[in-house]
């Protein structure tokens, strides 16, 4: 049996820039900032935490520990990543080009049934909401990768499969049924959440639907006069997003037991 220990000490900072990546001016002692390297940024805002030897990448909002960051780097499972790791010092990285960021292929109909299981173990009925989403091809390195993906209002993707949370650049909130006449908005924080939604009503909705696809932009919602119906997560920062919405009913009641509204649907369904 391997032992990970080691494995997982080997540090991020020193396989990163082992790749080619230079750390940002605004390190510290601490912490320690790069562009990221799975998509194209003009401001660094992957962190490593020196102490702890994890990362974050706030803009793609994901992270974990060194493994894991082969894994998204390389475009690798997990079996391969302690290969890639595990024999080398981490001197010893061979540096890339910076052209390993995620770049998109195409994104079409989904067909893989790969990609068709995963979203059949999160419980979600398949035949109401694939007009919501796409099958995403994409690089990292040199590897071809496909994943469930889900278009925001600038052109972006949050990409979803069995091992991968990531999203492209820009980032951004995404609106649906803009031109509803409704008297009410549903707002969500994630898509899966809103595929959950409508699995679990049963039909797709008539009403504007804005997916925030990060807390963070909900103070770059415009909001009219309409009742704005929220489905976020039940934590703090569910909350404190529920408090910057006008004219705002909280659901979050409906799945109350549970962190969000698909851990409910996978665990009633």
């Amino acid at each position: 049996m391997i032992d990970l220990e080691p494995i997982k000490a080997k540090s991020c900072v020193d396989y990163l820039q082992g790749k080619g990546f230079d750390l940002d001016k605004k390190s510290s002692k601490q912490y320690s900032f790069f562009k990221s390297p799975l998509r194209d940024e003009k401001t660094a805002s992957f962190c490593v935490n020196n102490s702890k030897n994890t990362w974050f990448d706030y803009g793609a909002a994901c992270g974990g520990d060194v493994i894991r960051l082969v894994e998204m780097i390389e475009g690798v499972n997990f079996k391969e990543a302690i290969k890639i790791l595990e024999p080398v010092k981490n001197t010893e990285f061979k540096p890339v080009k910076k052209s390993n960021s995620l770049k998109i292929i195409k994104a079409g109909p989904i067909n893989d049934s790969r990609l068709i299981n995963y979203l059949m173990q999160r419980k979600l009925n398949i035949d109401l909401i694939l007009p919501y989403i796409n099958q995403v091809s994409f690089l990292i390195g040199s590897r071809e990768n496909i994943a469930i993906g889900f278009k925001n209002d600038k052109q972006g993707f949050e990409i979803r499969n069995k091992h991968l949370k990531i999203s492209t650049t820009p980032k951004y909130f995404t609106t649906l049924n803009k031109d509803s006449s409704t008297a009410y908005r549903l707002i969500f924080e994630g898509f899966m959440d809103f595929l959950s939604a409508i699995t679990y009503y049963k039909k797709q909705t008539p009403h504007e639907v804005i997916i925030l696809n990060s807390a963070s932009f909900i103070g770059k919602v415009v909001f009219d006069d309409k009742q704005n119906i929220f489905f976020g997560d039940n934590d703090p920062t569910g909350t404190k997003c529920f408090e910057q919405i006008p004219n705002a009913i909280d659901k979050r009641d409906l799945y109350k037991n549970y962190n969000d509204f698909n851990e409910m649907i996978m665990n009633n369904l």
